[in-house]
């Protein structure tokens, strides 16, 4: 029977510590020379911290001294859907790096253990101190491993305690931090109450964020992946992403603007704005987020010719617009009025169309069903020329009742822009049938019989 081996020197976990960062500790504290000789004597690898369900703890609980149920909890268990479960969320594999760790300096000059914090790519900076971790060695820039000797120095003597440190107060740090604080101190609450990214859940913030993380790096010619960025990188990144969904919708807008400056067309032929296209249309990640794609089919209505989309084979983005829903964005109004934004604003003013705004996204939206009875009218129209058919009056005549309001203009050069005149035929047809009334009734008042 073989022999039972244990540490000589043990400690308890602490309640946020990292499990491979409990190894480190326990190596140092025996004078080993890398905590690779404990999993060692295990018999286990360092990916068992995956591999939770299929692993058995006893033998590494007997060497530790440490109850199994404990360090299993303290690993990486899978939900059903596949995922790692890292405190209350469920993440995808690559959102956790263990063996390239990064440190808070301060954290460790307070308490010497690896937080289990510091496994999560997406928590880049301490949330205690409001500083940037640091994953590579200030002297010899290498990347800090998990399986070091001792937790404060890199194997080129450095003391990582010496670190400079680099302070952060940006929206990502903030509004990252309510997930990890119950209550977050009021200074971060009174910085991030207005902030779109603050309203979303865990799954859907991140999900977005890293989303559209990726998309910009491949636009600036980058890899796809942000999980290979060093922490700064990233985290300047991430940073970057939270700061286009402030101020909603003005930062977005400027973004899709810098997406579009290199190209002088001003089609979907645009390289960087046909990649956000087929992003937001068809990446499974984006198509939650309808805030988005309103938003930036209200960019493309406002500031894109609209001429260029009409000849779009691909109907995609038209067929999203007038999805199941009671409203459509700017741009499918456009769409399913054949009109330019300008138009969709000369109806609004002049009361043939009512809109709503989403407050919290600052979205403008219109009604599926006015836009029906609008375009029946558009359909409808009739021109200058048979108006004055109808009314039997000159050009001169016609333009005096349409500048005394008699007749409902729906389209022209002086109000939105269009080549033609184009006049509600209803009012028309009205205002036709009043003058022959009012014919008849002077025809019978000046009837004089003999």
């Amino acid at each position: 029977m073989e022999a039972e081996v244990k540490l000589v020197l043990t400690d308890m976990p602490k309640p946020d510590e990292a499990l491979l960062g409990y190894l480190l500790r326990l190596s140092q504290l025996n004078l080993y020379k890398s905590p690779k000789f404990i999993l060692s004597l295990a018999g286990l690898k360092e990916y068992f911290i995956f591999e939770a369900e299929s692993t058995n703890f006893t033998k590494l609980s007997i060497i530790t001294s440490t109850n199994p149920d404990i360090l299993k909890s303290m690993a990486y268990p899978r939900d059903d859907k596949g995922r790692y479960k890292i405190y209350n969320f469920s993440v995808p594999r690559n959102y956790i790096q263990p063996y390239n760790t990064r440190i808070c300096p301060l954290c460790l000059k307070e308490s010497m253990y690896i937080r289990k914090a510091w496994d999560y790519s997406l928590y880049t900076t301490c949330f205690y101190h409001g500083v940037l971790l640091i994953d590579t060695c200030p002297d010899c820039g290498k990347k800090i491993r998990w399986d070091r000797q001792n937790i404060s120095y890199c194997p080129c003597s450095y003391n990582y305690l010496q670190s400079p440190i680099t302070p952060v107060e940006d929206p990502y740090h903030k509004i990252n931090s309510r997930f990890y604080f119950p209550k977050y101190p009021s200074e971060h609450e009174r910085n991030i109450e207005n902030h779109l990214l603050n309203c979303l859940s865990y799954d859907e913030f991140f999900s977005l964020i890293i989303t559209i993380s990726k998309s910009i790096t491949i636009l600036l010619g980058g890899k796809s992946s942000i999980f290979t960025l060093d922490n700064s990188t990233r985290h300047e990144l991430l940073e970057l992403v939270t700061l286009i969904f402030h101020n909603w919708p003005i930062n977005f807008f400027e973004f899709l603007s810098w997406c579009k400056m290199s190209d002088s067309k001003k089609t979907l032929n645009n390289k960087r704005i046909a990649y956000l296209y087929r992003r937001f249309y068809f990446d499974s990640e984006l198509l939650r987020f309808d805030f988005v794609r309103y938003a930036f089919e209200e960019y493309l209505a406002l500031y894109w010719d609209i001429s260029d989309f009409f000849e779009i084979k691909d109907i995609k983005i038209r067929d999203s617009c007038f999805s199941d829903g009671k409203y459509v964005s700017l741009l499918g109004a456009c769409f399913y009025l054949n009109v330019r934004a300008e138009s969709i604003v000369y109806f609004v003013v002049s009361g043939m169309l009512d809109f709503t705004v989403q407050e919290q996204l600052e979205i403008i939206l219109f009604y599926k069903e006015q836009l029906y009875e609008l375009r029946q009218r558009l359909n409808q129209a009739i021109g200058m020329k048979e108006a004055k058919e109808i009314l039997k009056i000159s050009n001169k005549q016609l333009m005096k009742l349409i500048d005394e309001g008699h007749i409902t203009v729906l389209r022209s050069p002086e109000h939105d822009g269009s080549k033609k005149w184009l006049l509600c035929k209803d009012s028309v047809m009205d205002l036709s049938y009043k003058m022959k009334i009012i014919s008849f009734i002077q025809q019978l008042f000046s009837f004089n019989p003999r």
